[in-house]
């Protein structure tokens, strides 16, 4: 399931529910402190990330998997949800 490249490492997978419209930079700092061990490489799993959330995630030496690849960003998603997070 994971590239040779990660072999040997310690991996994380952070799966985020498929119904969730977008993960947020919100959502992604959450998860970021359930992780315990930050010397790993966490692998994100999700429908669609924000810009945002992407842009952390790799600032951290994630990688993103997502279903679809729209550019939102933390606010147009809260836009759409009407402002709730």
């Amino acid at each position: 399931m994971v590239n040779k490249n990660y072999y040997e490492r310690i991996v994380t997978f952070v799966c985020f529910p498929v119904e969730k419209m977008a993960v947020t930079s919100k959502n992604v700092e959450k998860a970021l402190k359930k992780i315990k061990n930050q010397n790993v490489t966490a692998l994100y799993f999700a429908r669609c990330f924000t810009l945002e959330a992407i842009k952390i995630i790799n600032e951290k030496h994630g990688v993103t998997f997502g279903l679809i690849e729209y550019p939102w960003t933390d606010d147009s998603c809260n836009q759409i949800r009407g402002g709730t997070e």
